[in-house]
């Protein structure tokens, strides 16, 4: 996984896309490895499970923004 961005300590944020969507996240007073687990096993598998399946008629060229924080 590529290094975190943080703008101040204990805080890191990432993007990422999945099908038509691009989601955003940001946590703060964590520890990187706390939030790098929560992004691997949750967010992005959560994602990549449920956004997936609602493709059956994707959009052409046009992306759905999710942004969230922790």
């Amino acid at each position: 996984m590529r290094k975190l961005p943080s703008w101040a300590p204990q805080s890191y944020a990432a993007r990422w896309e999945t099908g038509n969507y691009v989601f955003a996240v940001q946590g703060e007073g964590m520890e990187p490895a706390a939030f790098r687990s929560l992004l691997a096993n949750s967010l992005v598998e959560d994602t990549e499970h449920y956004f997936i399946s609602m493709e059956k008629n994707p959009e052409k060229n046009e992306k759905k923004s999710i942004y969230s924080s922790l």
